[in-house]
């Protein structure tokens, strides 16, 4: 090796590392957002339970269709074993390591194509994505779709450099990658996996390749879309609905709002303006495309396939029956970015920058004007368990959103409060079903009476959601027709605390 090739080689790894210091320092400022939330205490909460009952704690734990347990668990888990804790850090290192290989991976992509400049362009607008996506797209969340999307950016990357090869073995990692990640998250399913597949068809029919690998991506993709992994490992299933015509025109408007904040080229996403951007990014990528696609090569399979992945998104956005969000669209940035600075060096593509580095130059001025001067540790969560120490409150019963889960995953295991719902008509305390993302042995006689406080709570907010109170005086009614009247009553921030110093009667 040259000097002048281990000269590039370190530049590289200097960009990537630059990228990564930024990464960290956005991610960890904005980490307030989500460093209290439920969904957030969720592999802490199984951990503990795994280290504690093995196994038997995955039965216990019920999740969501987006279960997370081949992705993020492995992961998390991982970190908490190194470091030996199961707190903030090692979620936020999991949440900077998933952003952090998107990034790096649509670098090298791009820097393999285009050269230096576009990839440096690519990773910076990437680095410096919109806030909006921190803020909204739940970017830097331990459990959002950008761990899915980091295993799709993997699968993304291994296909495109396996084109024109007959290793069987990549073929192989990317079906199994794509399998296990889309029965983690489906999302997986319409924005990597179809596109791979639909990409792999295109192959077959411009280069009469051998359909080897599709039958495989295809059995792969039926076992996943058919959820026979869920069934039998009786995990809850996802099904996709369609809506009303109506609310797709509604979803329409939806989604070219979204483009023109995730993909900002002036601070003005509304009315005209958005529109506005989202023709241009329309242009910009049917541009590019057709510029790859004409190329040929990886290239046109890089245009098929970045095409299909945005097209997988937008359109199951709008046809379904879930308004659409930031949070669905993690993958179109990061596409959209590889894709226009991989044609940057075609004919007549040169000018396909300067959307790119627009929308960089709009993303930093939106960073300095509203400025992510959160500090790390700046936790609502914190002051909740320090008024419960402060008042002997240990453990009882509460809604699963705000700050419960929280609780019992920042007190470190001192403090536990055990999801409820309650009746929306009578007020009173269903302790009886455990809901999703809570373990169900918290609502046996067994847990309820081991090592547990005298002095016991229900904690009772106000919210539209299925678990809290619409009306707090008509749960505080239902409360104490059921199980009596407190011994003390507290208030903080809105949460009303019914206080017993005598164990609560749930009848379990």
């Amino acid at each position: 090796m040259s000097i002048k090739q281990i000269n590039n080689k370190l530049l590289l790894l200097l960009i990537m590392l630059i990228s990564l210091s930024i990464t960290s320092y956005l991610a960890s400022r904005y980490s307030v957002l989500w460093s209290g939330d439920a969904d957030a205490a969720n592999s802490p909460i199984v951990w503990r339970a795994f280290l504690d009952r093995g196994f038997d704690a995955f039965t216990q734990w019920k999740p969501t269709f987006d279960n997370w347990y081949f992705t993020v668990y492995p992961v998390n888990f991982l970190f908490f074993a190194i470091f030996g804790d199961d707190g903030l850090y090692p979620l936020l290192l999991s949440s900077i390591l998933f952003i952090f290989l998107i990034n790096t991976t649509c670098f090298y992509i791009s820097y393999k194509f285009s050269g230096l400049f576009a990839s440096i362009i690519a990773i910076a607008t990437l680095t410096f994505t919109s806030p909006d996506l921190y803020s909204n797209g739940y970017l830097s969340h331990p459990f959002s779709h950008n761990s899915t999307n980091a295993y799709g950016f993997i699968i993304f990357a291994l296909y495109l450099w396996n084109i024109h090869k007959k290793n069987i073995i990549i073929p192989i990692i990317c079906a199994t990658l794509s399998l296990t990640a889309s029965v983690s998250d489906p999302w997986l399913l319409a924005s990597f996996f179809l596109p791979m597949i639909l990409t792999e068809i295109s192959i077959v029919i411009f280069e009469r390749k051998n359909k080897r690998d599709l039958f495989l991506y295809v059995s792969f993709f039926i076992i996943a879309a058919s959820n026979i992994v869920q069934y039998a490992l009786d995990l809850p299933v996802h099904s996709f609905k369609i809506t009303t015509f109506e609310m797709m025109l509604q979803n329409i408007n939806t989604a070219v709002i979204l483009t023109s904040k995730i993909l900002p080229i002036f601070a003005i996403n509304e009315g005209i303006a958005a529109y506005f951007v989202f023709f241009v990014w329309f242009l910009v990528v049917i541009t590019s495309a057709f510029l790859c696609f004409k190329a040929g090569g990886k290239l046109r399979y890089l245009a098929i396939f970045s095409v299909f992945s945005i097209a997988g998104i937008y359109s199951s956005s709008i046809i379904g029956d879930q308004v659409p969000h930031q949070r669905f669209y993690l993958n179109i940035v990061p596409i959209i970015v590889v894709l226009c600075a991989s044609s940057v060096k075609l004919r007549g593509g040169k000018l396909i920058i300067l959307p790119l580095v627009v929308t960089l130059a709009t993303s930093l001025a939106l960073y300095i004007n509203s400025g992510p001067n959160f500090k790390l540790k700046s936790n609502p969560v914190e002051d909740y368990i320090f008024f419960l120490e402060k008042n002997d409150l240990k453990y009882g019963y509460g809604s699963f959103w705000g700050m419960t889960m929280g609780v019992n995953w920042l007190s470190e295991g001192n403090i536990h409060i055990t999801p409820v719902y309650f009746h929306h008509k009578t007020g009173e305390v269903n302790f009886k079903d455990a809901r999703v993302q809570t373990m169900k042995f918290w609502h046996t006689r067994e847990f309820i009476t081991t090592n547990k406080p005298s002095r016991q709570f229900i904690a009772i907010s106000k919210g539209n959601t299925g678990d809290r109170c619409k009306d707090v005086d008509l749960c505080v009614r239902g409360v104490e027709k059921q199980i009596g009247k407190p011994d003390e009553t507290l208030n903080y921030h809105g949460i009303k605390f019914l206080i017993y110093n005598s164990p609560i009667n749930t009848s379990l």
